[in-house]
């Protein structure tokens, strides 16, 4: 029975070992950002950021803000200048 005990402590050992290499060993790969340009389109405006920012940041009361994306867009339809992409929690 000991025999077993110590067999069965030294496979976790050796598998917590590996787990924890493994995991140490994965390569984590950064984002580019990269601007595209189509061609006969206007570059995209981010002026407005500037103005959206305090805004934005008004309706929260954590400083942690969601996640958002801001994209600058030369015109959209009814007069919009610019995209937004958010999740948000109410808690």
């Amino acid at each position: 029975m000991n025999r077993r005990i110590s067999f069965l402590v030294v496979v976790l050992a050796v598998a917590g070992i590996l787990t924890v290499h493994g995991a140490f060993s994965q390569v984590t790969i950064q984002p580019t950002r990269k601007a595209i340009n189509l061609p006969g389109k206007d570059a995209t405006d981010l002026s407005l950021f500037e103005k959206f920012n305090p805004i934005y940041k008004s309706y929260f009361t954590t400083k942690n803000l969601p996640a958002r994306e801001f994209i600058g867009a030369g015109s959209l339809l009814r007069g919009g200048h610019f995209e937004l992409q958010a999740i948000a929690v109410k808690r």
